[in-house]
């Protein structure tokens, strides 16, 4: 839909285009709005195309209210070069001192819609600073997650360490019966059961951080 915004009491509709424009830009909803002559279609579509690729605007809401930003952008262009002129488009002398006016009540608008769109450089510098501690609390949960893990760890070895320890000794102070008791009748089953039950058992906890805490931190990058 077309931009319905009315300009500040008092000051003359300078922004108003002809009865019948040749030129029409096209709104960040879609919409048709004319303009007053080429210069203007291009510092719209210009302002545009920086804005739609610099942010991501995808709810309607906020593609409105951009329209609305480079409705008033648009206008204190318009201004700007009478105000420099002394004249409008149609050579018209202007009332310097309403258009100084206008120019500053639309900036005005245009700070309240930038600022509400996160668009001013308070409001991203404020969100940044919203992610870096959001990033940091993250951080330092991923940290504790980890710690815990080497914990994890760390309790296992020591299990299968003691665990090893027990085998060896008893297989060095048994003889071959005791041994075979034991389950453990020679050096190449101690090995075997390295391989197939020390390892696997060791592995199996960093497997499982990674399939489950690690897993989410991949998602969140």
């Amino acid at each position: 839909m077309t931009t319905t915004a009315q300009p500040p009491a008092g000051v003359p509709t300078y922004y108003l285009p002809p009865a019948a424009p040749l030129i029409t830009v096209t709104t960040p909803v879609g919409s048709e709005s004319p303009v007053m002559n080429q210069d203007e279609a291009d510092y719209y579509n210009g302002q545009c195309n920086a804005y739609m690729s610099q942010f991501l605007f995808t709810n309607v809401a906020d593609l409105a209210d951009l329209s609305r930003v480079l409705f008033y952008e648009l206008l204190m262009h318009r201004l700007s070069n009478w105000a420099a002129t002394g004249v409008d488009y149609d050579g018209v002398t202007v009332d310097a001192a309403q258009v100084r006016r206008a120019i500053k009540e639309y900036g005005d608008s245009l700070s309240k819609v930038k600022n509400d769109l996160g668009m001013t450089k308070s409001q991203r510098d404020k969100e940044k600073e919203q992610d870096t501690g959001a990033y940091l609390v993250r951080l330092k949960q991923r940290a504790r997650e980890f710690g815990i893990h080497r914990e994890n760890q760390l309790r296992k070895a020591l299990q299968l360490m003691n665990d090893l320890s027990y085998i060896v000794g008893s297989f060095d102070r048994s003889d071959q019966v005791e041994r075979d008791k034991l389950g453990f009748s020679t050096e190449h089953d101690i090995l075997e059961w390295i391989r197939e039950t020390m390892l696997p058992e060791f592995i199996a906890v960093d497997d499982h951080f990674r399939q489950n805490q690690q897993r989410f931190w991949q998602q969140e990058l």
